[in-house]
């Protein structure tokens, strides 16, 4: 089994997603959970959405969401084609509605908190997960999505969630564990959790690749397996750094390996 952790340039277009598919195809064969970032740019975009629907601009915050609609729109319909897209548009629609709805709320009350602001970034990584499943399903692939939400339990520190990590590793084992033994492909977001209240959270900037790193610490794999195969030399530093500040990581092997980049 493997943790194969795709970014926001990894997942920025159609063209960029159907490669990482044909990466996860050539990877069947060692049981990979997928990991994604949100598209390139768009955790920013949504970012500056909460804040001008913070500052009352509502329509102007309905208009930067229109935009973001229509970008994931238009990937996903160029990697599904009009027939599968047609069934798969109103499970978008769903999404970008609750946020339009989200948005005309934060607009009304003229703030937005680090609670709301975790809800409203949460959308990236919840739609481009779903458009990674899709797609791998629509080239044959046995891919099921997963929320993150409900893996990956935080505290209420929003924006800066610290991950509860044992029971999170519980929920590893027990939901997403079972998927890989039967041959299924789970595909998830990264930096977005929640809280035992179901309350979304994210887990900091940089949270990716982290919720990448727990992914594989909850599935029982070596920090160096899932950082060899797919995690950059310095997010290595990084999560050495991490295992030194809450020690809750498997143990890296004796023999340690060069990693390699993420683009391989």
């Amino acid at each position: 089994m493997i943790v194969m952790k795709f970014g926001g340039t990894s997942v920025q277009d159609a063209a960029a997603i159907d490669r990482a598919a044909a990466i996860v195809r050539g990877r069947l064969a060692e049981k990979p959970v997928v990991v994604v970032s949100a598209l390139s740019k768009v955790t920013d975009a949504l970012l500056g959405v909460g804040r001008a629907a913070g500052g009352g601009d509502r329509d102007g915050a309905l208009d930067l969401a229109r935009g973001l609609r229509e970008r994931h729109y238009n990937t996903a319909s160029e990697l599904l084609g009009t027939s599968v897209f047609t069934g798969f548009h109103a499970e978008l629609e769903v999404e970008f509605d609750a946020l339009d709805e989200l948005l005309r709320g934060i607009a009304a009350v003229g703030e937005i908190t680090p609670r709301t602001s975790d809800l409203v970034v949460s959308f990236g990584e919840r739609l481009s997960s779903k458009i990674v499943a899709s797609t791998l399903q629509a080239r044959g692939m046995e891919a099921v999505h997963v929320d993150a939400r409900e893996l990956l339990l935080t505290d209420d520190a929003h924006t800066r969630a610290i991950p509860q990590f044992e029971e999170t590793y519980e929920r590893f084992q027990a939901r997403v564990k079972p998927l890989v033994i039967k041959g299924q492909v789970p595909v998830m977001g990264g930096f977005i959790g929640s809280t035992r209240q179901g309350v979304t959270t994210t887990i900091g900037r940089g949270g990716g690749d982290f919720s990448a790193a727990i992914a594989g610490a909850g599935l029982g794999l070596l920090v160096s397996q899932l950082l060899t195969l797919y995690i950059t030399p310095v997010l290595y530093t990084y999560l050495e750094n991490l295992q030194k500040r809450f020690g809750t990581f498997r143990p890296i092997a004796d023999e340690e390996p060069t990693p390699r980049g993420a683009a391989e």
